[in-house]
C-alpha cells in the first residue's frame, strides 16, 4: 500500500508547495460538493505542508504566503459554513497578518464578528471591505452591513 507523501518525504520547498497546492484542491472540491468536514481535513493537511519556515529563504517565505492565506481563507469558509465563529476569527486574523487589507478575510471575519455578536467589530470589517476601490466582495459587503445595522436598530427597540 502506497501512502500519500507526509511533509517529512518532501526535501524541497517546491515539492511541498506543489504538495500543498494538491491538497487545497481537493478540499476545493470537496466543500463545494459539500463535505466541509472533509474539506477542512485537507486543508489541515495542505496547511502542515507550507505551516514551517524553519530553513526557507526570504524568497521562499514569500511564495508559501499566498498559499497560506488562501487555506486560512478556506478554513474559515468552512467555519462559516459551520458557525464556528471564533475559528473564522483566527483563520482570518491570520490571513491578514500574512496579507494586510485582504478583502474577504475582511468580509468573513465580519460575518464571524456578527455570529458573535460583536456589532461593533463586524461593522468596522465590512467598512473597510467598502472603503477598497474594485474588491469583488463589495456587494457582499454592503448586504452584510445593511443586515447588521438592520439587527441593531430591532436591539435597540
Amino acid at each position: 500500500v502506497r501512502l500519500a507523501p507526509q511533509v517529512w518525504d518532501l526535501d524541497t520547498h517546491e515539492a511541498k508547495l506543489q504538495r500543498a497546492a494538491l491538497l487545497k484542491d481537493e478540499g476545493n472540491a470537496l466543500f463545494k460538493g459539500g463535505k466541509t468536514s472533509r474539506a477542512v481535513k485537507k486543508y489541515q493537511a495542505a496547511m502542515s505542508f507550507v505551516e514551517t519556515e524553519y530553513e526557507l529563504t526570504e524568497a521562499e517565505k514569500e511564495a508559501q504566503k499566498p498559499v497560506k492565506t488562501s487555506l486560512h481563507l478556506n478554513l474559515a469558509a468552512c467555519g462559516v459554513k459551520a458557525g464556528m465563529w471564533v475559528s473564522v476569527v483566527d483563520n482570518c486574523e491570520e490571513a491578514l497578518r500574512l496579507q494586510p487589507g485582504h478583502t474577504k478575510a475582511l468580509l468573513r471575519r465580519g460575518k464571524a464578528h456578527v455570529g458573535l455578536e460583536m456589532w461593533r467589530d463586524a461593522q468596522l470589517d465590512f467598512e473597510a471591505v467598502l472603503a477598497t476601490e474594485g474588491s469583488a466582495e463589495i456587494p457582499d459587503a454592503k448586504r452584510e452591513l445593511a443586515r447588521l445595522k438592520q439587527k441593531m436598530r430591532q436591539q435597540d427597540q
